[in-house]
């Protein structure tokens, strides 16, 4: 399978990457023919995969509910909002490369359905944040109430750059602070995650990047 990136932003570019990883397609991996592509979805132009080609067009989630051009060359499209969401976003591009597998098998392509919440906890997103607590696969994680208004806009936009004034909050001219709560929180999320589940991003703020 060969993966042709037209993202713009690194940060979804970043995500983009780790959710193929995910799903078991890192760089060098091998899977079906053919080619899948991700790219920016601009409105006004036509969605139209060329003959074995699957699209995944990365749109922004004010655009989620308008109706888009399906193609019909041969391939497939498939529309996944930004921010990305973890579950949201293994569910699409799974379900894009079974695509691929299932031309390839002749088989007929079953879609993947978001599951709901009586699901088996292997099912279950393996990150929850209930406001004050981080959990991940039975682990917990306690934060102060500053810590955790710091990772509720990170965990709420994960994927994407947050800048230092905005998760500084109220004392957004002191953006400092920033750097020292996100250095208490990358202390605190080690245990659940190892290092670099917070990148920061030269000049322009931090990205909370999820397993």
């Amino acid at each position: 399978m060969t993966v042709r990136e037209e993202i713009a932003d690194p940060g979804t570019r970043e995500t983009a990457e780790e959710l193929l990883s995910l799903c078991g397609f890192a760089a060098g991996a091998s899977g079906p023919e053919g080619v899948l592509r991700i790219a920016d979805y601009v409105p006004g132009t036509d969605a139209d995969p060329a003959p074995g080609e699957r699209v995944v067009f990365l749109m922004p989630r004010a655009l989620s509910g308008e109706a888009f051009p399906t193609g019909g060359s041969g391939g497939r499209t498939f529309f996944l909002p930004v921010p990305i969401l973890l579950e949201e976003g293994i569910r699409v591009l799974t379900e894009a490369v079974r695509s691929m597998e299932a031309e390839q098998s002749g088989a007929p392509v079953v879609r993947a359905e978001k599951r709901g919440t009586g699901d088996s906890a292997e099912a279950r997103p393996p990150v929850s944040f209930d406001g004050k607590t981080v959990t991940r696969q039975g682990q917990s994680v306690h934060l102060t109430p500053r810590e955790a208004a710091c990772f509720r806009i990170l965990y709420g936009r994960r994927g994407e750059t947050v800048s230092r004034e905005e998760l500084a909050g109220p004392a957004g001219s002191r953006s400092n602070l920033a750097d020292v709560y996100v250095g208490y929180l990358r202390k605190k999320l080690r245990p659940l995650f190892g290092d670099g589940v917070i990148l920061a991003v030269r000049g322009k703020g931090y990205l909370l990047k999820l397993p």
